[in-house]
C-alpha cells in the first residue's frame, strides 16, 4: 500500500474493508460463506458481481494453442497484445455499456404505477392498499356448499329441477368430478402394478375396479334423466362394440360425457354448463394450491435431506417420501390441465370472461418452487412463477397453529426481494457516479494528450513533417477520448 500514490492508499481508520466472494465461484463454497460473503445480501455493493477480473480470460484462452509453442519473450509480447487490445476495447465501449446498464436499472411503468399507489396509500391510509389480496380464495367446499345453498332455495321457491329426489343437478356434476378422480386414481395404481404382484395386491385392485364399475353406471342412469339426447350415443355405442370390446373395456377408460364434452354436438341445459364451469374453476384453484404446498414441502425435504440425513435407510425412506410428492404434483398438474381445458370449452357458452388472467396455461417450466432459477437467470433478475401470484397460493392467515412455519419461506422469500430492490436503487446511483467519473477520465485523458502534443512541440525536431505528425496524431488520441 506505501508503493502507491497517496491519492490512491486506504487509510483504515477512515475506511471499512468488507470482503465478498464473486457470485459465479459461491456456490462452490459453503454454506456460511454463501450468506455471509454474499453479493446478494450486503448494502452498498449494487449489482455488483466480482467477476470482472475473469471476464478478460475468456478472450485469451483461444491464444492458448499458440502461445504454448512459443518462448518466454515472444509469449509475453502477444498476451501484451491481446490484453492491450481488450482493454482499448473495453475504453472504447464506455459509454454504449454504461447505458445499457442504465436501462435495464430503470424502474418500468407498471412498477412505477405500483410505486404511485404505495406512496398514495402511506399518505393516506383510506385509499386502497396496495399490499391486501383484494380477492378471497376460493374452495370445492365453498363452491358446494354455494350450490347446495341455491338448491335449497329453489325447492323452498318451488322452483328446483331436479329429475331424481337423491340427485339434484349440482349433485350430479360433483359426482362426476369425484368419478373423474377416481378414474384417475385407478389408472395409475393399475400402471404402477408390477407383473409380479400378490394375489392380496390384484384382488383390492379388482375391488375398486368393480366398485367404481358400479358407481359409473348408476352414475349414468342419473345422467341420461338430464341429458336425454346421451340415451341414444350409449345405445348405439354398445350396439357398435358388441361383446369383444365390452370384456377389456376397464372403469377408467370409460368417458362420462359431461356438459363440456357434449356441448359442441348435442344439446344440453344451460345450467348444467354454469354448474361445471363453477366446479371446474374452483377444482382449478384447487389444483393450484396443491401444486403450491407440495412444491413447498419438496424444498422443505430436500434442504432437511441435504443437512441432516445419512446413511442408505435414511436416504432411501427421504427418497420414497420425495416420490410420494412428486405423485401429487403430477396428479395436480394432471387436474389443473384438464380444468383448464374445460374452462376454454365452456367459457362462450357461459358468457365468462377474464378468467384467463387468473388461471393461465401450465407449462412445465411455471413448476418450480419459489427458490428455483431457469436457464440464464441469476438472483438478482429471477422471476418467479406465476402460480405463486394467484389467490391460494399463500397460506391462509386463519390456519394452525403452524402457520407461521407455513408463512416462513414466504417471509424470507420477501426479504429477499427487499434486497434485490435496495439492490438495484444502489445501482442507480453507482451508475450515474461511474458514468460521472467516466467522462472525468475522459476529460483527464484527453488533457494528457493535448499535453503530449505540445512537449513534442516545444523539442527541437529537426524535421517538420515529423512535428506535424506527432502533434496531429496527439491530437487524433485526444479527439476520441
Amino acid at each position: 500500500m506505501a508503493a502507491f500514490p497517496v491519492s490512491m492508499q486506504l487509510l483504515p481508520t477512515f475506511k471499512t474493508i468488507s470482503f465478498f466472494v464473486p457470485k459465479f465461484h459461491l456456490p462452490a463454497h459453503i454454506e456460511e460463506c454463501q450468506t455471509s460473503f454474499s453479493f446478494n445480501f450486503k448494502s452498498g455493493v449494487s449489482r455488483t458481481d466480482g467477476e470482472a477480473p475473469e471476464r478478460g480470460w475468456a478472450n485469451i484462452n483461444p491464444i492458448a494453442s499458440s502461445t504454448k509453442e512459443m518462448g518466454p519473450g515472444a509469449q509475453q509480447d502477444t498476451l501484451n497484445d491481446y490484453f492491450g487490445d481488450s482493454n482499448w476495447k473495453k475504453v472504447v465501449k464506455l459509454g454504449h455499456t454504461m447505458l445499457n446498464k442504465l436501462k435495464d436499472t430503470l424502474p418500468d411503468a407498471a412498477l412505477a404505477q405500483w410505486r404511485e399507489q404505495v406512496e398514495a396509500w402511506e399518505c393516506d391510509p383510506t385509499k386502497p392498499n396496495p399490499f391486501e389480496r383484494r380477492v378471497e380464495t376460493v374452495t370445492m367446499a365453498s363452491v358446494q356448499l354455494e350450490l347446495a345453498r341455491d338448491d335449497q332455495n329453489d325447492i323452498q321457491m318451488g322452483t328446483c329441477l331436479a329429475l331424481h329426489e337423491d340427485c339434484t343437478p349440482s349433485v350430479l356434476i360433483s359426482t362426476s368430478l369425484e368419478l373423474e378422480e377416481q378414474q384417475r386414481r385407478m389408472k395409475a395404481d393399475r400402471t404402477g402394478l408390477s407383473i409380479h404382484a400378490s394375489d392380496n395386491q390384484e384382488g383390492k385392485l379388482l375391488q375398486r375396479n368393480n366398485t367404481l364399475q358400479c358407481r359409473i353406471d348408476t352414475w349414468t342412469k342419473l345422467q341420461e334423466l338430464y341429458m336425454p339426447s346421451l340415451t341414444a350415443l350409449h345405445v348405439s355405442k354398445r350396439s357398435v362394440s358388441g361383446g369383444i370390446t365390452a370384456a377389456v373395456t376397464t372403469p377408467e377408460t370409460i368417458k362420462l360425457w359431461l356438459p363440456s364434452h357434449i356441448s359442441r354436438t348435442a344439446p344440453c341445459d344451460t345450467r348444467l354448463q354454469t354448474i361445471e364451469w363453477k366446479l371446474r374453476y374452483t377444482q382449478a384453484h384447487d389444483a393450484l394450491h396443491s401444486l403450491c404446498s407440495n412444491l413447498h414441502a419438496q424444498t422443505t425435504i430436500l434442504k432437511y435431506k441435504d443437512c441432516n440425513l445419512h446413511g442408505q435407510g435414511a436416504n432411501m425412506r427421504a427418497r420414497n417420501t420425495l416420490k410420494a410428492i412428486e405423485a401429487r404434483l403430477e396428479a395436480a398438474t394432471s387436474t389443473y390441465e384438464r380444468a383448464h381445458k374445460v374452462l376454454i370449452v365452456l367459457a362462450p357458452l357461459v358468457n365468462q370472461t377474464g378468467w384467463h388472467l387468473s388461471l393461465r396455461p401450465l407449462n412445465q417450466t411455471d413448476i418450480r418452487s419459489m427458490t428455483d432459477l431457469l436457464w440464464g437467470e441469476s438472483e438478482g433478475t429471477r422471476k418467479l412463477s406465476w402460480i405463486w401470484n394467484m389467490r391460494g397460493a399463500a397460506p391462509d392467515e386463519m390456519g394452525n397453529d403452524n402457520a407461521f412455519e407455513g408463512k416462513y419461506s414466504f417471509f424470507v422469500f420477501g426479504g429477499f426481494l427487499r434486497a434485490r430492490a435496495m439492490h438495484w436503487a444502489e445501482e442507480v446511483e453507482l451508475l450515474k457516479e461511474e458514468m460521472r467519473r467516466i467522462l472525468q477520465f475522459f476529460e483527464w485523458h484527453a488533457q494528457c494528450w493535448d499535453e503530449h502534443g505540445l512537449e513534442d512541440a516545444l523539442h527541437d525536431v529537426v524535421d517538420d513533417d515529423e512535428h506535424e505528425g506527432l502533434l496531429a496524431y496527439a491530437k487524433r488520441q485526444a479527439s476520441l477520448c
